[in-house]
């Protein structure tokens, strides 16, 4: 299959999950898109963010509340006929009043938040419902060749629900992509919980042009399933992996043995920083690594300017 170049349009992890998900104005359904048609009634009456809805319902809540403030106190008044009482009703109406508006102007963002929960718990299979519509859609858009659409919706759904279906639709979208290093890519969020092809040829793409989204977790798979991914794949994805691990003394630390396996067939520029990282290391433990190290790079470049200089 060929490769085509792509641009994502802009993501952001820290954006608020609730700025994310829309309730169709007409039937209440929820939905991570918003298209013209509500997916649920096909209705086009708009939506409203989760955050708007809590908003909304927070201030509907504040309003009846003070409303049967005024009401009780309007109550009070009307059965007193001393003009004197009235007043002072009035006045302590009046105080009783602006100290609640103040209580829950300090309150306010711990009881959206409780709104926000109540809200969630009670509509869990609506919601569910909703994203089980967007997934639908975005497989039919994959059907239809339409990749990259497809992977920004995955992309969304997968904040609220990303199990392993999701993660392999998403990595089918991605192993179509021309893989660059400017790309907001993902790697912690489409590592599955079993051996897969697809993430392993997309771990090969990535880790080639962005180093840093080979972590631990990366690390892990690719230890675990090992025998694997041998069986599918030339040992060029072990030894990108362990290139990728030589960012951080710990991951060298932990995964000493898989490192040097393929230590042999690492470039120049990894063996070096190979030999950088272990003689920063002060353990004794290492020895026979830092050993090989060095020599490999001695016999492998040794009559290189750089290599030269380190003699």
């Amino acid at each position: 299959m060929s490769k085509t170049p792509v641009k994502f349009s802009h993501f952001t992890l820290n954006e608020k999950l609730t700025n994310q998900l829309y309730l169709c104005k007409s039937c209440g359904g929820y939905t991570l898109l918003r298209m013209e048609h509500c997916s649920h009634c096909s209705q086009a009456k708009g939506y409203l963010s989760m955050d708007q809805f809590i908003s909304k319902k927070y201030r509907l809540k504040f309003q009846s509340d003070v409303f049967l403030l005024l009401f009780l106190l309007f109550i009070a008044a009307l059965f007193t006929f001393n003009p004197i009482s009235i007043a002072i009703i009035g006045i302590i109406g009046a105080a009783a009043i602006i100290l609640f508006c103040i209580f829950k102007l300090l309150i306010r963002s711990s009881e959206k938040n409780y709104l926000l929960m109540n809200q969630a718990t009670a509509d869990r299979e609506k919601i569910k419902r909703g994203i089980h519509v967007n997934k639908t859609f975005a497989e039919k858009k994959i059907q239809d060749y339409a990749y990259l659409e497809a992977y920004e919706i995955l992309r969304i759904i997968g904040l609220f629900s990303n199990d392993d279906d999701t993660k392999k639709l998403k990595l089918t979208c991605l192993n179509t992509f021309i893989i660059r290093k400017d790309m907001q890519l993902e790697m912690d969020t489409v590592v599955p919980t079993m051996y897969s092809k697809e993430f392993i040829t997309y771990l090969g793409n990535a880790a080639k042009v962005q180093r840093h989204l080979v972590n631990k977790k990366v690390l892990d798979y690719v230890v675990t399933y090992e025998n694997e991914i041998q069986e599918h794949f030339s040992n060029d994805i072990f030894i990108i992996v362990a290139g990728a691990a030589l960012r951080m003394k710990q991951y060298f630390l932990i995964y000493e043995e898989f490192i040097m396996k393929y230590a042999d067939d690492l470039p120049k520029e990894r063996i070096i920083r190979l030999c950088t990282l272990l003689d920063s290391i002060n353990s004794y433990e290492i020895e026979e690594s830092k050993k090989r190290a060095h020599h490999l790079l001695h016999t492998k470049f040794n009559q290189e300017p750089f290599v030269m200089a380190l003699h």
